[in-house]
Formats: structure tokens, sequence, C-alpha cells
């Protein structure tokens, strides 16, 4: 049974628990292995697999393992919420400079990987402190997006991939290149608002997301 296994040895490389053991806080007496098992609360999982699929996902797009600014500002892998996708939970060291390293991280063409707080974004999906959301080629892509809606401890972030990017560059009708900063036309305005609509009706599983992860050269595991 799946429950018998070690998700620590069994899911993930050699590799992998070493760029993640520092990110796993154990105190005295205990072992990695026992608190990473604690955090994909094994009582309610019955796929845990897949939660620990999802916490890869997030290392990989998070520079895990090219060891980025933002990866340096992560305290601690705290949770993973089975009953909500293999939703993660983080903790950052220090909320605005995790926040300063995403606004500054490039994607390989030199163009910003992230749309930080967006006027929009904050406005009208309801995040009363930070959004930050992966920008992509298309709004069929799966985009990262991160989350501290809890404003009691607004250095915790909450962490899954968006079924469609509404910060996307090409739209899908007409190929054509548009941007927020020069007037995008009534199709990609129309492809933004179905792409928003997604995110309230559709769950992508982390395998899914694994794979794209792979077609699109964000990881190499």
């Amino acid at each position: 049974m799946e429950n018998d296994k070690d998700p620590w040895e069994n899911y993930l490389t050699e590799k992998e628990r070493n760029i993640l053991s520092e990110k796993i806080m154990v105190t005295e007496g205990d072992t990695v292995s026992n608190v990473f098992k604690s955090m994909l609360r094994l009582w309610e999982n019955d796929d845990i697999e897949s939660s620990v699929i999802s916490i890869r996902n997030v290392t990989d797009v998070l520079g895990g393992h090219r060891n980025s600014p933002a990866w340096q500002q992560i305290k601690s892998f705290a949770q993973v919420y089975p009953k909500s996708n293999h939703l993660v939970q983080i903790f950052v060291k220090d909320r605005a400079k995790f926040v300063e390293a995403l606004q500054e991280e490039k994607d390989a063409e030199g163009r910003d990987k992230y749309a930080v707080n967006d006027f929009f974004d904050k406005k009208f999906a309801n995040h009363p402190n930070d959004s930050i959301r992966q920008r992509t080629e298309f709004s069929t892509d799966y985009p990262i997006h991160l989350a501290n809606d809890d404003s009691t401890d607004d250095t915790a972030y909450f962490v899954h991939f968006d079924p469609a990017s509404p910060y996307f560059r090409t739209t899908t009708r007409d190929g054509t290149e548009s941007f927020w900063e020069s007037l995008p036309g009534l199709e990609h305005l129309k492809e933004l608002r179905w792409a928003a609509e997604q995110h309230e009706h559709v769950s992508i599983p982390p395998n899914q997301l694994r794979d794209y992860l792979k077609n699109t050269g964000q990881t190499t595991e």
C-alpha cells in the first residue's frame, strides 16, 4: 500500500532530497522523513505521490535546482493539502525580499517572469496581500500562483498552478503578440476573461502539471 512507503525515500531523487532538506524544519529528536510525512497530511491523503509531485513542481519553478534568489528566501515547506488539489503552503524569511526576488526574475528570453501584485488581479481576485502569477506564452499554459491571503501571517504563502493563464503574451486566436501596455484588442480581452473563469471550475492534477513543466523546459527531473 502507498501509505506503507516512505515518501521521502521513495518519491524523491537524492538530488531533490538534498535541495529540500534545508527547507524542512526538523526539531531535535525527529527526522526529516517523519516531518515530511506529517507535511503530507497522511491521515486524509489517499494520493501521497501526487502530493510529493506537487512539492517537486513548486521546487522546480521557484528555482530550487539553481538556488534562485526567491528560493533562498523560502524558509520552509509547511504542508500540502490533498483535499485542495495538493495545494502547497510555504513560509518565507522576509516577505519584502521574497516579493522583490520574484519581481526581478526573468525568463529565458529576458522578460519579466512574474506579474506581481497587478492592480486588476488584486482588485478582482480578492487577494488582500500579495498575488504573484507567472507570465506565460499562451493562456492555455499552467502558471504558478502564489498568494499570502492570511493577514495574521503574511510570510505564509499558498502555492498552486492555475488551469489557465491570465497573463499570456500570445493570443491563441490570431497568433499576434499583445501586452497590457499596447492596448490589447478585444480578442485578447476575451481570452483573458476565459482564462480567469477557469480558476474556479478546473483543477489540473500534479502529474499533468509535471508533464507540462517537462515539455516547457521548466524541469529536468
